[in-house]
């Protein structure tokens, strides 16, 4: 691994673990350099996670984050850049649909009265069979980081399996996602967009996550599909929200 990996290595997996993410404001986040336009679409999930704005209609701005951010709350906080102003807004956003954490990790949330901006649907990227792999970039924002990154690395199609206590079932072993990002990062915050191109690849859900690939083992962040995030929209009868282009692959 280069120092370059090992330096990003060490700061991702700081900004994973960070205690101090809680009570953080994203106010005073030098913003001056973030020439990526995908960066627009992050938003920063009650006050220690993230999402992604995936959608903006008359009913306001739909988000997408990670269930176990939100789960048991019927709204909560959520700041989100303005699209016309080189700002954050504070808002309140409704859980609109929650899944459980140990099945798919995801929730909708709703923004009635965002700032200002352009009707939009972001659409879903390619689905990542198993084994193969494309690259991806994920775009990291948390409260407690001085400026926005942009991580670009390989991604690979691979079930993650994760145990930390049994779900609904009893079961202790689940999956939740369905795919890998590896080489060089090895956390990342909860809802992180990971982006192919244009397209939403998935979200940040579990780090540090062990996977063999071509007989070697590599450490990296789990992350769902866009299977994954299809199966949840259209199972909660929101598919509507996806771009005109999202496909099955």
């Amino acid at each position: 691994m280069t120092l370059r990996h090992l330096l990003r290595t060490a700061l991702l997996t700081l900004l994973a673990v960070s205690p101090g993410c809680l009570g953080f404001s994203p106010v005073g986040q030098d913003w001056s350099q973030a020439s990526d336009p995908r960066l627009r679409r992050l938003c920063l999930v009650t006050g220690y996670g993230s999402g992604v704005t995936l959608a903006r209609d008359r009913s306001g701005l739909w988000i997408l984050t990670c269930a176990h951010l939100v789960e048991g709350e019927e709204s909560v906080d959520v700041h989100v850049r303005d699209e016309h102003e080189d700002r954050w807004h504070r808002c309140a956003a409704r859980v609109v649909l929650c899944a459980h954490r140990t099945k798919y990790d995801l929730a909708l949330l709703l923004i009635e009265q965002p700032p200002p901006g352009e009707p939009f649907r972001l659409s879903l990227a390619d689905p990542l069979p198993d084994g193969q792999r494309r690259d991806g970039a994920d775009l990291l924002g948390a409260y407690n980081l001085e400026r926005p990154l942009v991580h670009r690395g390989p991604l690979v199609g691979s079930d993650v399996f994760w145990g930390s206590g049994p779900d609904e079932f009893g079961a202790m072993s689940y999956m939740v996602t369905g795919a890998c990002m590896f080489d060089g990062i090895l956390g990342a915050n909860s809802g992180s967009p990971i982006f192919d191109g244009e397209r939403l690849f998935g979200l940040h859900h579990v780090s540090r996550y062990h996977a063999r690939l071509d007989g070697e083992v590599v450490m990296g962040i789990g992350i769902s599909d866009p299977r994954r995030i299809r199966t949840f929209l259209t199972g909660g009868r929101h598919e509507w929200l996806l771009g005109d282009d999202a496909r099955e692959g």
